[in-house]
């Protein structure tokens, strides 16, 4: 765990706000990731935040550098349930 607090609640479903990359993964602006956990790259003096696609079963990691703000998450990720289209949405029936 990092330092400081996630912004992120386990198994909570967020959709990427804009197409980005981070370290080695892709978000697609629009995709629906849940939230897996948080673990810390001491190495590389990091937060990493880690999403499964539901769909595929893919894995995603958006990395923040101690140095970032971490309300940057805010930029790139949204709660699913407030956003516009999360009615009738099967990942949220589950």
């Amino acid at each position: 765990m990092s330092w400081r607090p996630s912004p992120f609640i386990v198994g909570q479903p967020y959709r990427v706000k804009k197409h980005f990359t981070s370290g080695n993964s892709t978000f697609i602006e629009g995709e629906i990731l849940l939230y897996k956990q948080e673990y810390y790259s001491h190495y590389d003096s990091s937060a990493v935040y880690q999403f499964q696609k539901k769909e595929l079963g893919e894995s995603k990691e958006w990395w923040l550098h101690d140095n970032e703000n971490l309300e940057t998450w805010n930029d790139h990720f949204e709660w699913h349930q407030i956003a516009a289209h999360a009615k009738g949405c099967d990942l949220c029936k589950e």
